[in-house]
């Protein structure tokens, strides 16, 4: 089945989106918390979600950033991630419809 140009361009923005959340719940994983899930986590999480928010703009609250890093735990191999993105996006027998129900950005 063929797909409109608008289809194709809301699966790339779903995909690279879930991309993008992957990557910033993995670096605040590593680079932040340290791999740690201590209390004071949710304290460097509220504090870089500010920084991220003034810097790049909304959507950068706890509760996101919390299911940004839940994310890349529960998924830690890029690899499993770029086929996951790459396959929703690349796969032709998908209707609209099926792609509304559950789109990739309601993971994270």
């Amino acid at each position: 089945m063929s797909r409109n140009p608008g289809e194709i361009a809301s699966l790339q923005a779903n995909a690279t989106l879930t991309m993008r959340n992957w990557l910033i719940g993995r670096a605040i994983n590593l680079n932040a918390l340290r791999q740690e899930r201590a209390d004071y986590g949710k304290q460097i999480v509220s504090a870089l979600g500010h920084k991220l928010a003034s810097r790049f703009g909304a959507g950068f609250t706890r509760p996101n950033l919390s299911r940004m890093l839940s994310f890349a735990r529960l998924y830690p191999d890029y690899e499993i991630i770029a086929t996951l993105s790459h396959r929703r996006t690349a796969k032709t027998t998908t209707t609209t419809s099926e792609c509304l129900t559950v789109p990739c950005a309601t993971i994270v």
